[in-house]
């Protein structure tokens, strides 16, 4: 059984995942010029903060102290996406698939918390919620690739 403290770590590394999240998809959404999928990553960007608000709430009712900055890799990963944005002549298509490489981690994740810690039931639930609406994430965002490959 975990503690408290591996609780709110393991809570943590989703903190971080989901403001990664929620900045990727809003750099993501200054990048295309498609006015559906520019609205569709700039509202999983929203669904991200309110992910990681909640997350970050869950912490702090815990007795931890969130860090909300999101991880050095994930700023990494963004300037590596400018980068390649710049230089590509299908900008929707890079960003579809980066936006799935990185749904597909966060589902990992997610199963990965959800299997190893032992929450109290209103927080595995919520976990649980943030998963699904993930995965849906996925399910659209494979549409959008098959669509932008046609």
């Amino acid at each position: 059984m975990m503690n408290r403290e591996q609780q709110i770590e393991q809570l943590q590394v989703l903190l971080d995942r989901s403001y990664d999240s929620y900045q990727g998809y809003s750099k993501a959404a200054e990048n295309v010029e498609e006015k559906a999928l520019k609205l569709f990553l700039f509202n999983v960007s929203l669904e991200r903060k309110d992910n990681s608000m909640a997350l970050s709430q869950i912490i702090t009712d815990l007795g931890g102290t969130p860090d909300d900055s999101g991880t050095l890799k994930g700023a990494a990963h963004r300037t590596w996406f400018d980068l390649k944005s710049m230089m590509m002549t299908n900008t929707e298509e890079v960003i579809i698939e980066e936006c799935l490489r990185g749904e597909e981690k966060l589902v990992e994740d997610y199963m990965s918390v959800l299997k190893e810690a032992d929450f109290p039931k209103n927080i595995e639930n919520m976990l649980a919620r943030q998963l699904g609406t993930v995965q849906s994430r996925v399910k659209k965002l494979e549409t959008l690739a098959e669509l932008e490959t046609a």
